[in-house]
């Protein structure tokens, strides 16, 4: 995050009046809190899915194709992330 502020800053200097840079300037203040709080809640997010898995395996007696149920969580947490 450093290095983009650094960037951005720069570019900022050559042209002062651009806007873009200068909102991009300013999120890179944000960037480094939203990043921890997005690995918060991914970390929270694993968690839960790996109880309610432990919990389902614990259901089932392990009697599912090895894997498959590890696959499916993983495209669910793709949606949920890119959705």
């Amino acid at each position: 995050f450093d290095e983009a502020k650094s960037c951005f800053r720069r570019a900022l200097d050559e042209e002062p009046n651009n806007e873009i840079y200068r909102k991009a300037l300013e999120m890179t203040d944000k960037a480094p809190g939203l990043h921890a709080e997005l690995q918060r809640q991914l970390a929270e997010q694993a968690a839960q899915q790996q109880a309610f898995q432990s919990g389902m395996h614990g259901q089932m007696g392990g009697g599912s194709k090895p894997g498959a149920e590890n696959e499916f969580w993983w495209d669910v947490a793709g949606w949920v992330s890119f959705g």
